[in-house]
Formats: structure tokens, C-alpha cells, sequence
């Protein structure tokens, strides 16, 4: 893993004069000692240049060079506006870590948790505590012994997966887990849309690691569905792939942080890193396509009159969505728009986007069809799009009912329209 370290980590390690803490000299340790690389960003280095204690700046300056410096600086748009010197800094670093320039931060700053939990990124900021936590049970060789069992599926008999609203996104938590003597399990971050994908992904991860599966190295491990021993749950994910499927996902495993009602268990916090994106998002989009596959229909129309007054009855019920959305949706409800993005010929590619916020005209959302025609974008990304542009809606209710998508109805009679499911 690539540890990012905050300023006020780096300058206790390098002052000679200050005590080192034991938790940070033992994170450093198992770090170096497991393979995990140090790095630091060049607004650290510009912030310790500002150090008014002469020797201890030149100090730290001097030793830097043990530690990775990372080797690009994106410019930060989250600083746009921002005068104080410490909250661009802030800024900079914080947006390193969406790029997943690191896997996490180490920072005691509690202003930077604080901008972190705004920004979505939490669960990717660590204290010297918790981060050496996480190491020590990373690498911790400690061994079980487990008692006789019936060898019965964990799905009967752990089976609360609990879901819900976290800000934009979804949290999924696993409840029960630790009578099995293992660690609860979370996703975080993801759509309702994925919910379905990503509480099989959690229940099949428990199974195998119910059934002994063991992490090949610092966490990373590979989830393959033919892999698992029992053959009826085997059996029903086989089943349940489309042909492009392959079973298998590369998870990255990191230490979950516990929110209030949380199980009183250790948790592990499932992560995608090993999958391209810009972000978390087309990260989780990617695996979720590469694991259980992907369908997709590529047609090319010309909107008639029937099309065109079908979308004009979707149009007439934005503002009652808008509504809706800004009273908030039950848990599993959620709402996705058909909007055009424009293709280098010219003409445009009609795509679904899952609603995560809808300020007035301005919808933000999540890019649900692999784009077939438009460079530089791809399935899971976030997106805007206007709301006079919108084509057609689908509203979907935590029971499965459906509302809207009245022009697909026409499509599909026609020479159809780009979609894929998942």
C-alpha cells in the first residue's frame, strides 16, 4: 500500500528534539518492514519551508529523501477561491488521495478529517493509531483454531445485510459476522443501483473466507466464485453470470471505519483499486461489469413523432422528481435520467446517469451505460447533465416497481438506443 503522510507526521519523525511516539515508530516499522511504500506530497515540503524553527526545518529538509515524494502535482480544483495558504494545502493533498495517488493518509489534523468526510474520502484518512492498527492486523501471524462446525452455507446463517443512505452514496454493512469469529465487512460509496451486485459480492467474500480462504498478500485478495467449496452457493453464482462474466474480483482489503450502530466487531472495508477509473465510482462500475458481466444493445434511430411526444410527458414530470429527490427517497429508491453527450460526428449518444444530486437545472450523477461512441468517458464516472436536456426518466421504488421509461417502449420497436445491463 502508498501511505501519504501529512506534514504533522513527517516533521515528528524527522525532530530530534520531540519523542517519538511509540505508534508512530512502530507504523514506520511494519510499513518498511512489509513493503509498504512512504510518500509525501509537495505541499508538505512548501509547508515545512515555512517552519519558523530554522534547525528543524533545515532538519526535516535534509531527510526527506527517505520517503517518496509524489511525482506529479495536479492542479487542485477543490482550491478555487480558497485564499488561506493551510486549506489550499489541505486541498491538494486531499485531492491526491481521489486521484488514488495513495491507498490512505496519515494525518492528525482534524481539519483534514473533517474536509475528508465532506469530500467522501473517510475511510481513506487515518490517524497514526489507526493506521497502525490496520498494519498490525495486516501482518499479524497469529494462529486460529476453529471448532467443529456443520459445514452449511454462511448466507443461512448470517443474513442481515443492512444498506443505507450515507450522504450521495450507499454504505452496506454486513451484521452478525463475528459469531463465525470473523470480522464484519463493508462497502461504501456505491449507488442503490449496484445494491443487489454488491450484497452478493459481500455474502460470497464472507463465504470464503468462512470456508478459509486466505489473503495472498497485504491487502489483496482474489474472490472467485468457482473457488468456493460449497457447491450450492458456487453453484447459484455460477448460474447467475451473464456469458462475459468471469467470476472473479481482485479486492483490495482495507481496515473499515466503524459508524455508530455499527456491529461491535472488527470490520474490513472492501475497496476496488485494482479496477481503472477516475474515481471510486467507475471503479466499482468496472468490477461489478468484469465479475458478473455485462449485456449490452447498440442501435441507431431517428426520433419521430411518437418518441418525441413520449419524452415530452417524461419532461413534464421533472419537476415533481426534483421534488421528490430534494425530500429525500426512501432507502433503495432511487432515479435515473436518459441524457445526450455529444460524439465527435456530431451526433449524439443517449445514456443513462443515476441521479446523486439535482441542484435547480444541474443534475450530478453517475454514468450507467458503457459509452460506445464517446471517447473519455465510461461507465460509473460522475457527470452532469441539464435538466431541459433530459430525454426520459426511470424511478425505481425499494419493491421493484418501475416508473417512466415510456420511450424505450417506442425503441424497442424501433432501431433502439445504446444500454446495458447489469
Amino acid at each position: 500500500m502508498r501511505f501519504l503522510l501529512d506534514t504533522n507526521i513527517l516533521i515528528p519523525l524527522e525532530d530530534s528534539k520531540r519523542p517519538l511516539l511509540p505508534s508512530l515508530a512502530n507504523f514506520v516499522r511494519l510499513a518498511n518492514a512489509n513493503g509498504h511504500t512512504l510518500i509525501y506530497h509537495p505541499a508538505s515540503e512548501d509547508d515545512i519551508r515555512q517552519d519558523v524553527d530554522v534547525d528543524r526545518r533545515n532538519q526535516t529538509l535534509a531527510r526527506l529523501g527517505q520517503y517518496t515524494p509524489l511525482d506529479v502535482r495536479p492542479a487542485c480544483p477543490w482550491s478555487a477561491g480558497v485564499v488561506n495558504r493551510n486549506d489550499a494545502a489541505d486541498n491538494e493533498i486531499l485531492y491526491a488521495l481521489h486521484l488514488n495517488a495513495a491507498h490512505a493518509l496519515v494525518t492528525e489534523d482534524q481539519g483534514i478529517h473533517s474536509k475528508a468526510k465532506a469530500r467522501g474520502l473517510v475511510h481513506r484518512v487515518y490517524t497514526i493509531q489507526t493506521a497502525e492498527d490496520l498494519l498490525q492486523r495486516l501482518h499479524a501471524r497469529v494462529p486460529v483454531q476453529l471448532p467443529n462446525i456443520e459445514d452449511v452455507p454462511l448466507y443461512s446463517l448470517t443474513p442481515h445485510l443492512h444498506a443505507y443512505n450515507d450522504g450521495e452514496y450507499v454504505r452496506a454493512i454486513s451484521l452478525g459476522m463475528a459469531k463465525f469469529g470473523l470480522p464484519d465487512v463493508v462497502i461504501e460509496n456505491f449507488s442503490w443501483s449496484l445494491n443487489r451486485n454488491m450484497g452478493h459480492l459481500i455474502n460470497a467474500f464472507g463465504q470464503s473466507m468462512a470456508e478459509g480462504r486466505q489473503i495472498a498478500s497485504a491487502g489483496e485478495y482474489e474472490l472467485n466464485f468457482r473457488a468456493i467449496k460449497d457447491r450450492a452457493v458456487r453453484d447459484d453464482y455460477v448460474k447467475s453470470l451473464k456469458p462475459n462474466g468471469t467470476a472473479v474480483a481482485h479486492l483490495t482489503l482495507m481496515q473499515g471505519l466503524p459508524e455508530e450502530g455499527d456491529p461491535q466487531n472488527r470490520l474490513i472495508e472492501i475497496a476496488f483499486e485494482k479496477y481503472p477509473g477516475v474515481d471510486v465510482h467507475a471503479q466499482q462500475d468496472a468490477m461489478i461489469s468484469s465479475l458478473f458481466g455485462w449485456e449490452e444493445t447498440i442501435k441507431r434511430i431517428r426520433h419521430n413523432e411518437a418518441l418525441n411526444a413520449a419524452s415530452k410527458r417524461a419532461k413534464a414530470r421533472l419537476p415533481a422528481l426534483r421534488k421528490a429527490f430534494a425530500n429525500g427517497l426512501a432507502p433503495g429508491e432511487y432515479i435515473q435520467v436518459k441524457a445526450p453527450f455529444d460524439t465527435p460526428d456530431n451526433s449524439k449518444e443517449w445514456m443513462w446517469v443515476e441521479i446523486t444530486e439535482w441542484n435547480g437545472a444541474r443534475i450530478k450523477g453517475l454514468l450507467k451505460n458503457e459509452p460506445v461512441a464517446t471517447p473519455g468517458l465510461h461507465g460509473g464516472q460522475i457527470v452532469q447533465v441539464r435538466e431541459k436536456d433530459v430525454f426520459d426518466y426511470i424511478r425505481h421504488y425499494p419493491n421493484g416497481k418501475e416508473e417512466g421509461n415510456e420511450t424505450s417502449t417506442i425503441i424497442f420497436k424501433m432501431q433502439g438506443s445504446v444500454e446495458r445491463q447489469e
